[in-house]
């Protein structure tokens, strides 16, 4: 004999079915970490300015979803 136990097809295979759960498991886990980093509502903070720099008050802005093509329209206050 070799020195090592002796290993039958039944352990072999417990062994084998544990590995696939705890890769399942820690697929599982790092799947939900990632879905849980994504976000629904960003935003866009800026100041209105014509080419000299001089701020520009009360204007609309518009920003368009180019996949979608949704536009979102808001107007700017009295400091641009």
């Amino acid at each position: 004999m070799s020195g090592r136990p002796m290993c039958n097809s039944r352990s072999r295979l417990r062994a084998v079915q544990t590995l696939a759960m705890a890769i399942a498991f820690l697929a599982i886990c790092f799947t939900t970490t990632a879905l849980r980093a994504q976000v629904l509502y960003g935003s866009i903070t800026g100041t209105v300015t014509d080419k000299t720099g001089a701020v520009i008050p009360n204007v609309t802005v518009s920003i368009a979803e180019q996949g979608t093509g949704a536009v979102r329209s808001v107007q700017a206050n009295g400091v641009g």
